[in-house]
């Protein structure tokens, strides 16, 4: 941490756009380019990445290909004094948003002919061997950092697989998500490897159909 400036809710993302062109000058002046941009998931946030994205002296568009239909990824990356500078959410923010789709009870996942829905969670938890807490699937804080850890943790899989192995939604949800997130995290992993596993992750999402998340009552 170099620097932090306290905003309250109020200031929308004109206003934080502004402060991000003042604070990027200071930092351009002293040959300093940041080559990634991370925020949580607030619209607010989304917007001003929006508006830096917009500002950007050219763009590089690049493409990699796959030979699965669909999950061609083409990126469109910002270029500010020839510098490229990739717009992120905050990881941690990432996989509290993953944890968060499965823990409404009035909601199932459906994908690639399986499911994921909120009592698969409450059953997993009775048991005692469970890496999970009561309080991380009943009552949750949809906030907390290390309750969505604990969800996406090896431990967590290796007891999904071995007590629940017959819903194979959760365990391909899982892995893919956590796999996405240490992509985002992990310090050690090659590059090379990261993109296989974000490549694997976009494989999944586009096997979601555009109505993938079924209210609860419904077939």
């Amino acid at each position: 941490m170099v620097a932090a400036v306290a905003r309250g809710s109020t200031v929308d993302a004109e206003g934080l756009f502004k402060m991000h062109k003042k604070l990027t000058a200071l930092l351009f002046a002293a040959d300093i380019y940041p080559v990634s941009l991370s925020a949580d998931g607030s619209e607010t946030e989304r917007a001003t990445q929006r508006l830096i994205a917009q500002s950007a002296d050219t763009y590089r568009l690049y493409t990699i290909t796959n030979k699965q239909p669909g999950c061609e990824i083409q990126l469109t990356i910002p270029l500010f004094n020839n510098r490229p500078a990739v717009m992120v959410q905050d990881s941690k923010h990432g996989k509290k948003t993953a944890r968060n789709q499965i823990q409404s009870g009035a909601r199932f996942i459906v994908f690639a002919g399986m499911v994921i829905f909120f009592s698969m969670l409450t059953s997993m938890v009775k048991n005692a061997l469970c890496p999970l807490f009561k309080s991380d699937v009943v009552n949750v804080d949809k906030q907390d950092d290390r309750a969505a850890a604990r969800l996406f943790s090896a431990q967590m899989l290796k007891f999904q697989m071995e007590n629940h192995s017959s819903e194979r939604g959760v365990s391909v949800y899982l892995f893919v998500l956590g796999e996405l997130i240490d992509a985002w995290q992990s310090r050690n992993i090659p590059h090379l490897e990261r993109a296989r596993m974000v490549m694997r992750a976009r494989g999944i999402q586009r096997q979601l159909p555009r109505h993938d998340v079924g209210r609860g009552g419904s077939t």
